[in-house]
């Protein structure tokens, strides 16, 4: 699963263009090995927070500087030359890998560019080709700590890195809780100065300088045992849902027309640059139609589609849908759908009643068509 950022739609892609590179890894997948277009880069992961220095994403606490991602069971305390530095920088990830059980990861970021340029890009609404290449070309991850149970080695570890092209001897240890261990690895030189980083001038010498220098002692990155992921909280069982979007072909949807045709609608939030949202979309569409006789619907929100307008995030999600063979209904996001159906991570899968009133809890993360299948008759329970 991928935990993604609400927000406005530009803070999205900024942040979305961030996971581009490496959240695939950490969520099954995800972007990094499909070369996201910079212009389609979306809603994608993390809560973000700032101060004038810097900027970090985290899934759980920001204090100063500090970051902390307890469901990575990581916590970077920033040394004071990287919170002095020009360079922005923010952690991401924070999450277990999806298909890898056991496995933890977190990432640092590293972004060439000042804090000014930095939100002059963060606070406009769309960003054009020309600007989303700017920010890509100079973004890039860091370091990145794994963790693994179980009391497992590194070599265990590379073995299931494997591939995604990691190797035993790119790794440093980092130190060990309980049944956890856990590695670092700094990105080796040839990632930093080939030609798709670009360092305006300054930059170069400041991240040799500070930078890379900073992980010559990192005392600064604390370990913890991973928290697990908790259900998405916000929406109290019982909610009233209530919308009018439009579908992807841009007819006009309304929830009571969607809600009062069965007695469940699952409603399954994804987006375009995460793998296991998509992996899931097939066992979705045959357990749709597998247990249509009892009366339950299934709809998809696209949650990384800005608005009904947004022909490059639509064209790319009914690309997925038909490489996937979903034929139920996909939905543009609505305003107000982060209060009325919040997701911090995505997949995220509501259950509404033909009332249009939540059932049950939010189920987050990708699952099996089985699993979902006794969830959806246990909703079905409570609506007798």
């Amino acid at each position: 699963m991928i935990r993604k950022v609400s927000g406005t739609f530009m803070k999205r892609k900024i942040i979305g263009l961030v996971l581009a590179f490496s959240m695939a890894m950490a969520a099954s997948g995800c972007s990094s090995k499909e070369d996201q277009k910079t212009t389609e880069s979306t809603e994608a992961v993390i809560t973000e927070a700032e101060t004038t220095t810097e900027v970090q994403e985290n899934n759980e606490t920001l204090e100063g500087n500090v970051t902390e991602l307890p469901y990575g069971g990581v916590t970077f305390e920033y040394p004071d030359s990287m919170v002095n530095a020009t360079a922005v920088f923010f952690a991401g990830g924070g999450m277990e890998i999806s298909d890898i059980k056991g496995v933890y990861y977190s990432v640092l970021y590293y972004c060439g560019m000042d804090i000014n340029k930095y939100m002059e890009l963060y606070n406009k609404d769309t960003l054009t080709e020309e600007e989303g290449r700017f920010f890509e070309e100079r973004v890039f991850p860091l370091a990145e700590v794994y963790g693994i149970d179980g009391g497992r080695s590194l070599n265990d570890l590379a073995d299931l890195l494997s591939e995604y092209g990691y190797t035993a001897e790119q790794f440093k240890e980092l130190g060990s809780v309980g049944e956890y261990n856990f590695f670092y690895t700094v990105n080796p030189e040839e990632e930093r100065v080939n030609n798709e980083i670009v360092f305006d001038e300054g930059f170069r010498e400041e991240f040799e300088s500070v930078f890379i220098p900073a992980f010559d002692d990192v005392s600064w990155i604390k370990i913890s045992e991973p928290k697990p992921v908790e259900a998405v909280s916000g929406v109290s069982e019982g909610a009233f849902i209530s919308f009018e979007t439009k579908d992807l072909d841009g007819n006009t949807v309304k929830s009571e027309d969607i809600f009062s045709k069965n007695k469940i609608t699952v409603v399954n939030i994804w987006g375009t640059y995460c793998g296991p949202c998509i992996n899931e979309m097939p066992d979705l569409e045959v357990l749709s139609k597998n247990i249509a006789d009892k009366q339950c619907g299934f709809i998809g929100v696209v949650i990384d589609i800005s608005g009904p307008d947004d022909k490059g995030q639509i064209d790319a999600a009914k690309e997925i849908i038909s490489d996937t063979g979903v034929t139920y209904l996909n939905l543009v996001p609505w305003g107000g759908i982060d209060s009325q159906l919040p997701t911090e991570f995505i997949p995220t899968t509501y259950f509404i009643d033909s009332n249009g009133n939540v059932v049950g809890e939010a189920v987050v993360g990708a699952h099996t068509a089985e699993e979902y299948e006794s969830l959806i008759d246990e909703a079905l329970e409570k609506t007798k």
